[in-house]
């Protein structure tokens, strides 16, 4: 501000000067209409200066809050620039990442590597096209290390009609908070190396054939709220033989949908059954604080003879939005460090003689919260261009789940060094515990990933 004061009063002062050199030196009669309109053009050209000034300041004020609002370790998602604007191929947007996972080889073996040497654990791929401001469509594939097959994180077809209503269709990623969601986080939005254990055991990650409607309304007392309602094949967990995909080690995880794009068939895609899913979420200042309830019910079972119920409901704060709307201050520059999260899982099966006989259990339930810390150092980022973006975290993490009965809890610390916002480093060491039905066992570990997000 103070360089457009300083401009603004240059300028003035140059437009006395110029008055007062025509105040001495007077044009002749019959050229004052001349000078007085040559002097009405030299303000109007001031005045135009003046304002681009102001506006480049504006201008410039904007793009500092909106760097200060962002989180320093919350890399941008790629292919989100403005719908349907360019030729055809500037419209389409290949990315994908790829993360090389690390894990102690003598308590937590990566599947199909045994000493758990530097190879990639995720490879993804997407393709999104943006065809017009209202259609778009969009495949992320996945290659698991270990699991020798290709899933379709997601595969749709969105229609964009406003705001407050939009359709997908194809397959479709299911109603758990963002953070947990999208195949993304698992590298480059989540802090942690591994997710938390209550959202692969008690409640289901339901990707898999369907349709949804979803949307957001702007103004909703202080905040706003957004909504999905989606219809899609939901569980498989049990088949007309008796072999079940949902127990008391690894809760629902097993029974989530495959996903699968080559064709292979598996005990994942036994049912054909119907799941409705409704999340509604209300969000403050900006998205930085929200709270959604996510519930799904249908069945599990070949037979169509047992249901399932979830219910999750879940928080999420990111201190860097927050602070946007206060004062400066501490108060402000400690908030925008923070991030907090929880969650809350329970699912419910019923279990007639048949899924009773097979094991299945009728009752899981589990949460955790998370806290984190994301900052930066001038100083690095001042180091090379490329780190002009460098970025800090520390997390710590407490997870416990009850599979009716088998009790299982986990601590987690990790240290995350993000060099670029397509870059994240992650040091994680996770403290296990087991209890109840569950045999406890010697499995502490420690992991390390390093993740990379290509955009073209």
């Amino acid at each position: 501000m103070k360089h457009a004061l300083a401009f603004i009063f240059c300028l003035a002062a140059a437009r006395v000067a110029a008055a007062q050199d025509h105040v001495t030196t007077p044009p002749p009669d019959g050229e004052a209409a001349l000078e007085k309109k040559l002097e009405k053009k030299l303000e109007e050209k001031l005045d135009k200066k003046i304002d681009e000034k102001l506006a480049e300041r504006k201008a410039g004020q904007q793009e500092e809050k909106q760097a200060d609002k962002q989180d320093p370790a919350a890399p941008p998602k790629p292919g989100q620039e403005k719908a349907g604007k360019g030729e055809w191929w500037e419209r389409i947007k290949l990315w994908g990442f790829i993360d090389f996972d690390y894990r102690d080889p003598e308590s937590d073996p990566s599947p199909g590597d045994a000493d758990g040497s530097y190879l990639p654990h995720h490879t993804n791929l997407g393709l999104d096209a943006f065809i017009t401001g209202e259609w778009e469509v969009g495949v992320l594939l996945e290659y698991l290390r270990g699991t020798g097959g290709v899933t379709a994180q997601y595969a749709r077809a969105r229609w964009k009609w406003m705001p407050e209503f939009n359709v997908e269709a194809g397959i479709i990623q299911g109603l758990r908070s963002a953070i947990n969601t999208d195949s993304i986080c698992n590298t480059i939005y989540r802090d942690l190396v591994d997710g938390p254990l209550v959202s692969s055991t008690a409640g289901p990650v339901v990707r898999d054939a369907g349709i949804g409607i979803y949307g957001r309304f702007a103004k909703v007392g202080p905040g706003t709220l957004g909504y999905k309602l989606q219809l899609t094949e939901g569980l498989k967990g049990l088949s007309e033989t008796g072999a079940t995909a949902i127990n008391r080690s690894t809760g629902v995880s097993g029974a989530a949908a495959s996903g699968s794009v080559l064709g292979t068939s598996n005990f994942q895609d036994i049912n054909n059954s119907i799941t409705v899913g409704l999340r509604p979420e209300y969000a403050l200042f900006d998205g930085g604080l929200s709270f959604g309830i996510s519930a799904m019910q249908g069945k599990y079972d070949e037979r169509q003879d047992n249901d399932f119920t979830t219910i999750m409901f879940d928080v999420n704060f990111n201190g860097a939005i927050v602070a946007e709307s206060m004062a400066e201050g501490f108060m402000r520059d400690v908030l925008k460090l923070l991030v907090f999260r929880f969650e809350w899982d329970k699912t419910k099966l019923d279990t007639d003689a048949f899924a009773t006989a097979a094991g299945v259990p009728d009752d899981l339930d589990g949460w955790y919260v998370e806290l984190g810390v994301h900052w930066h150092i001038q100083a690095v980022r001042n180091l090379l261009p490329v780190l002009k973006d460098a970025a800090f975290g520390v997390a710590v993490r407490y997870d416990t789940v009850d599979l009716d009965g088998a009790e299982f809890k986990r601590i987690t610390v990790g240290f995350q060094i993000r060099p670029t916002n397509f870059t994240v480093l992650k040091f994680d060491r996770e403290f296990n515990k087991e209890s109840g039905t569950a045999l406890d066992v010697d499995n502490d570990t420690w992991k390390f990933s390093f993740g990379i997000i290509f955009v073209y």
